[in-house]
Formats: C-alpha cells, structure tokens, sequence
C-alpha cells in the first residue's frame, strides 16, 4: 500500500481527532510549568546577584574605610616625620639682607657655547696654556680648546670635584668630596694624590672651592659643616639654603707640609674662593647670602664679619665660584634667580625643616635656581662693579656655577646644560 501526500494528511487528521483532547492539553499544561521553572531559576538567579553585588559593596565599603584610615594614619605619620624628624642640617632662624642689587651688561657681547658631550654638569673651569679645563659628573676632569675641537678626559678622581685652580708650577689643585687633591704631569702620566683629607684630626665635610697663590699657598672653602653622602655640592647647597646655618668656612694650606690652617668661618655656603695678585686679600662668595667679601689674608677671626669687608650684597641670584681676571679684578659667577620663598620664612625655621625632610626629588622642584640668563661681574678690592656680562641661557637652565677667564673670553660652566659659555671680552 503506498501512502500519497494526501493520504499523510488524512492519517495526521485521524489521529489529531483521535488523540488532540487529550495531548493538547498536556503539552500546554508542560509549557507552562516550563516557563514557571524558567521564571523561578531567573528569580533565584536575580536573588544570588543582587546577594553577591550587596557582599562586593560591602567589602568595597570595608576596604575604603581601611585604606581611608591607613591613608590618614600615613599621612599623619609623614606629616609628624617632616616635622619632628631632625636632619642633618638643622635650621636656623635668620635675617636676610635688605640689600638689592640688580646687574646690567654693558656694551654687546658675543656668546659663545662648547658642548661637551657626552660629559655632563661641569662645576667649575680653570684655563691653563690654551686649554678650558672642568670638572664634569662622574667625578671626570676633561678639557677642551677655546674652539670647540680637542675634548678629551684628563683623569678620574675618587669623588665629585667642585673646585680647581692650577698654580705656579702648573700643578692642578683640587677641592671636592672629603679631600683636597693635586695633580701633576710627570711627562708620562697625570698623578693625582690627596694632600689634606682632615684638619686636627676632624675629617674634611665639603670642600667646595679652591685658589692657589702666586707663591703658591693654597685657600680653600669648605661649603658648610653638616657632612653629605650623596648629590655633592648640589645637596649642600640645598641644605645650607634652607637651613642657614653660617657653617661655611675657608682654610689656609702650605702645600709642601700638607699643614692647613682655619682663616674664618660664619658663611652661610662658603661657594667660591680667589686671591688677590699680591696675595693680601682673600675673596670669598656667600652663596646663599647673596653676597661677596673681601678678607686679610693674614687675619683668623671665628666669623668672616669681624674682619671682612661686604664688597657687594644683595645681589638678584646666588653667589657661586670666584676666579681672579686678568687685570686683578676678580670674577664672580650669579647661579640663578632667588629663591623668594626661602628668605620669606627666614623667621620660620619649622618650614624650612619641614621642606628639608621631603624627598631630594621634591626638593630639588622646590630650590633648583632657575634663570634665562647667565650672570658674571668682575669687582675690584674697593668693591667697584667694573664690568658685568651676560650670556642666553636655553631651557631656563640658570646654575653657572663656574668661572674663568681666558687672554680673549670670559668662560662659565652651566652645570644644568653641560655646555661652556663664552663671552667675549
């Protein structure tokens, strides 16, 4: 018997008629408890969500009231460090100088800049027989000529060197770490020796800045008192800025005895030292009093202001290193603006103590001197501004910190840009 397509549908009708009353009703009541069980397991499933939001907000809430406290609890402990911790330096409550001094060049001046890369952050220059010779980071003495061409690396000391100045018999004298060195040639190789690394038993803290003689008696700074491990002159120039504790002092040192002797103390940063040619007068640079003294080379007082006498004061940026010119004058170098701030609270020593214990990143934000252009002015022992230049500085890159002057030019070394500047005299 063979089954058309019509005989399919009468045989589905047969059995629709036959067996629909009583299956239709079964497959309705089935798809309703089916969709009752499907509502439930959503309602359950609703139920655990809503359970497990309401458990993660409230361990969200435990967690922010624990990290809210132990944020209070942490701030109130740095903020009870910053204040009752004592550092090194300790401040001092002082009174600032009500001189003011503002310096403008005279005539044009033609700048020239020897980048000494890949050398970075000269301190300090020194000119012997046509070389340019500083100090760079890495504790590295290099040199260059006045056109740019020649740089090499001379020699490695065991720490950052500061100060330099040659003397008489073409030795070079240096000040820096916890020592004062000496290096020669000898026709083969350069030797380099500490010759004073304590004074009366008390090991030197800061040398800073050095100057030799004409009969070759070495003078020399230390920058402050309070010993630094780490950053160098940088840090201590920080330190002694906001703790102005007038620990700067200079010294005497007959190089051949290796005998070193104290001349006067009481700087508040004792950075840049020069003798006169006759070697009567001592000049030092307050830095971070703005100001320059001219001292008896054979007088020892304790403080510098019972026999020195203030050739200028006030000036619009910090004192740093000294080198006599060429007519007996002597150059002064001007690291950067003022830090205004600092002197505002100089009856405030808590402040300052509080912003000496934050981190050294954050300090060196807050005090790194700052200027667009590079100040040196020349005095002469009657306190006579004779001349004053000025040469552009990029990136507000303002810490000369350095100077020389050479038969033509007037040398500064920026230590932020690692590039000698020359003016042209």
């Amino acid at each position: 018997m063979k089954f058309g397509f019509w005989e399919l549908i009468l045989l589905f009708c047969i059995i629709l008629i036959l067996f629909g009353p009583t299956v239709i009703p079964w497959v309705h009541g089935w798809l309703r408890r089916a969709e009752h069980t499907k509502k439930q397991i959503q309602r359950q499933q609703e139920q655990v969500r809503r359970q497990a939001a309401a458990e993660r907000d409230a361990l969200l809430h435990r967690f922010q009231v624990v990290t809210s406290f132990l944020l209070i609890v942490g701030f109130v402990g740095y903020a009870a460090f910053l204040v009752l911790h004592t550092p090194a330096a300790v401040p001092q409550a002082y009174e600032p100088s009500t001189a003011a001094m503002s310096l403008t060049t005279a005539g044009n001046t033609q700048t020239t800049a020897l980048d000494l890369a890949p050398y970075e952050k000269p301190l300090c220059v020194a000119w012997q027989d046509g070389w340019l010779y500083a100090a760079v980071k890495g504790n590295k003495v290099i040199r260059i000529r006045e056109d740019g061409t020649g740089l090499t690396e001379v020699f490695t000391t065991d720490s950052e060197i500061s100060g330099m100045a040659f003397g008489p018999d073409g030795s070079l004298y240096l000040a820096g770490g916890n020592a004062i060195y000496r290096a020669s040639f000898d026709g083969w190789a350069v030797d380099v020796k500490p010759i004073l690394t304590d004074i009366d038993g008390a090991p030197l803290v800061s040398p800073s800045a050095i100057a030799v003689a004409a009969d070759g008696t070495v003078y020399f700074t230390q920058y402050a008192q309070q010993p630094i491990e780490q950053d160098g002159l940088e840090q201590r120039f920080f330190n002694e800025l906001l703790a102005h504790t007038d620990s700067g002092t200079a010294y005497v040192l007959d190089p051949h005895t290796g005998e070193a002797e104290r001349l006067t103390g009481g700087l508040s940063g004792a950075g840049g030292i020069a003798v006169s040619p006759d070697g009567k007068t001592i000049y030092l640079s307050e830095t971070n009093a703005r100001r320059v003294w001219a001292y008896p080379a054979d007088a020892r007082t304790e403080t510098v202001q019972e026999a020195g006498k203030i050739l200028l004061d006030g000036l619009d940026g910090y004192a740093a290193g000294l080198s006599l010119a060429q007519n007996g004058d002597v150059w002064a170098a001007v690291c950067g603006k003022p830090i205004s701030w600092v002197d505002k609270t100089a009856g405030a020593p808590l402040l300052r103590k509080v912003v000496l214990n934050l981190p050294d990143l954050t300090q060196h934000w807050l005090l790194t001197p700052q200027a667009d252009t590079g100040w040196a002015f020349s005095i002469s022992d009657d306190g006579t501004l004779s001349r004053a230049v000025a040469a552009q500085l990029p990136n507000m890159d303002g810490r000369i910190t350095g100077i020389c002057e050479t038969e033509t030019t007037i040398w500064l070394a920026n230590a932020d840009a690692g590039r000698l500047y020359g003016i042209t005299r």
